[in-house]
């Protein structure tokens, strides 16, 4: 069975919940948790579990350090029916990276929670106990990362030795031609007439020999 590694939680800050209004100090039916991680560069969330109390659906969106947010939970539903107690204080876990493959490699500094409960008989919603997970590899895991990250780099490493010869003997039948080039040129030189052990620069004044009549 391959070991999936184990979980541990990650530490962070919770910050109160906040109520959103509307005009005239009327609960919109909305609120807002903020979550920052106390890791700078960010953390690779795996899972997240809470206890519902009478939120009837919640949005999570993850902050980025570069400022982005990236939608983790889109309305998913706490409740069956937003005005009946039945499941309004369940327990919850909720698997990030199985349900958000494509979110999975993001590190996120911060997240947001947005509650909503549209029934007027609940006052008061929130979630409570609010964790988050993150994989733990395994030696095991973490050396066959290592085994393929080395088989990876050593294909590279031959890929690039491979287009390195094939350069140097491209280079080397170019300069053969070169070569073979400035010989026959050499060779087809039209050296300049020799008289008494001295060179004659003057080629145009060489006339041929006049015709004799008979």
């Amino acid at each position: 069975m391959e070991d999936k590694g184990r979980m541990e939680e990650i530490p962070c800050i919770i910050h109160p919940l906040k109520l959103m209004y509307m005009e005239g100090e009327k609960l919109s039916g909305c609120a807002v948790i903020e979550v920052v991680f106390s890791t700078p560069t960010g953390v690779k969330l795996s899972e997240m579990s809470f206890k519902n109390h009478y939120v009837y659906k919640f949005t999570v969106k993850g902050g980025t350090k570069s400022g982005d947010f990236i939608t983790l939970v889109q309305n998913q539903n706490l409740m069956n029916i937003p005005h009946s107690a039945a499941e309004a204080q369940s327990h919850h876990r909720v698997s990030l990276v199985k349900k958000h493959s494509e979110t999975s490699n993001h590190l996120f500094t911060s997240l947001r929670f947005i509650l909503h409960q549209p029934s007027p008989r609940w006052q008061t919603f929130r979630l409570d106990d609010i964790k988050f997970y993150k994989i733990v590899k395994s030696d095991s895991e973490t050396k066959d990362d290592e085994d393929h990250v080395d088989k990876e780099e050593k294909k590279t490493v031959n890929e690039y030795s491979t287009k390195l010869k094939r350069l140097e003997s491209g280079l080397k039948s170019a300069r053969e031609v070169l070569n073979q080039c400035d010989w026959m040129s050499e060779e087809n030189v039209v050296k300049p007439f020799e008289v008494d052990g001295s060179y004659d620069i003057n080629l145009l004044s060489y006339s041929s020999p006049a015709t004799t009549h008979s």
